[in-house]
């Protein structure tokens, strides 16, 4: 189950990043000042189609803090 989820995590991150034709690099990168779309779009999605928990999605995508994941939904 956990591989699973695993591989539809990558797969939100894959399809993200080619409907925005942004490097899958850039989903997982924050930088202050600037608004990354697709990011939020593909942590969203990720929620969303798992139901897995914030902790969980934020080891995803690079996120330790889980206030700053919980500000981006």
């Amino acid at each position: 189950h956990k591989e699973f989820i695993l591989e539809l995590l990558e797969d939100i991150r894959r399809t993200v990043s080619k409907a925005y034709k942004a490097p899958e690099a850039s989903l997982l990168k924050l930088r202050r000042g600037f608004y990354n779309e697709a990011r939020d779009i593909a942590i969203y999605l990720s929620r969303l189609m798992s139901g897995r928990k914030l902790v969980d999605i934020g080891a995803a995508f690079d996120i330790a803090n889980i206030v700053r994941l919980a500000v981006s939904l």
